[in-house]
């Protein structure tokens, strides 16, 4: 197999679906809300609603996809207080 030896050769990632992003657009309108009812947790988002949450993102992801009839899901970790990396 050839490794690409330019950025041009790499595949380009496919766009996020518009009910994805408007789904994140409406976690970030509403990150006060979910601070308070899920910090440190893991959080999918669809249709503008949690459908679940939790600290492992494995189990959130497949609870998820299992209550939704999309392909994709907004997924976000809800951050409390201030963290230093």
């Amino acid at each position: 197999m050839k490794i690409p030896t330019t950025l041009k050769s790499f595949a380009k990632p496919s766009p996020v679906p518009d009910y994805v992003q408007a789904d994140y657009r409406w976690a970030d309108a509403h990150i006060a809300e979910l601070v308070k009812k899920y910090p440190q947790k893991w959080v999918a988002v669809v249709d503008k609603k949690v459908v679940s949450h939790g600290k492992r993102p494995d189990h959130v992801l497949r609870d998820a996809y299992r209550k939704s009839k999309h392909p994709h899901v907004a997924f976000l970790f809800i951050e409390h207080g201030l963290h230093l990396y």
